[in-house]
């Protein structure tokens, strides 16, 4: 019960924010921080567990891919509709700050590279996997053990 209450409540409560650190893992690490100290306090285990595996285990994705995955849904869904943001989206400012669609449009660009046909959660997924330098990770590429990730 304890659980459904953080997966229901509390994480989207936290996704709330994502408006403001975007798409950035390292912006979203406090927020990431409450999520995961929540999950402990829930499954009742200490600083030792692996968060990786608890997440895992409560079902309970990242607060940046649960981000990264909606604002990119919201600019792929929103060029094509008939209001002004679409306009906005298609026709970006040009001045030096950057606004969502600008930030939106270059994470796409930095992060999905060559992912057309995957989803932005298997994109992003795959791109950790890859990148991972634990030795579990290390250990289950040399015996071809399929990874998953959150």
């Amino acid at each position: 019960m304890r659980i459904v209450l953080v997966r229901t409540v509390l994480v989207p409560i936290l996704c709330y924010v994502g408006e403001i650190f975007g798409m950035s893992a390292t912006r979203a690490g406090a927020f990431q921080k409450i999520a995961d100290d929540a999950a402990r306090l829930v499954a009742g285990v200490g600083r030792s567990t692996a968060l990786q595996r608890l997440r895992n285990e409560l079902k309970i994705k990242k607060i940046n891919t649960r981000v990264s995955v909606a604002r990119e849904r919201v600019h792929t869904k929103w060029a094509g509709s008939k209001t002004w943001i679409s306009e906005m989206i298609n026709q970006p400012f040009k001045n030096r700050l950057d606004t969502w669609v600008s930030g939106s449009i270059r994470w796409k660009k930095r992060f999905l590279k060559g992912a057309d046909s995957k989803t932005t959660a298997q994109a992003l997924r795959d791109r950790k996997i890859r990148y991972g330098r634990s030795k579990i990770t290390q250990w289950a590429m040399s015996n071809n053990i399929e990874l998953t990730c959150n």
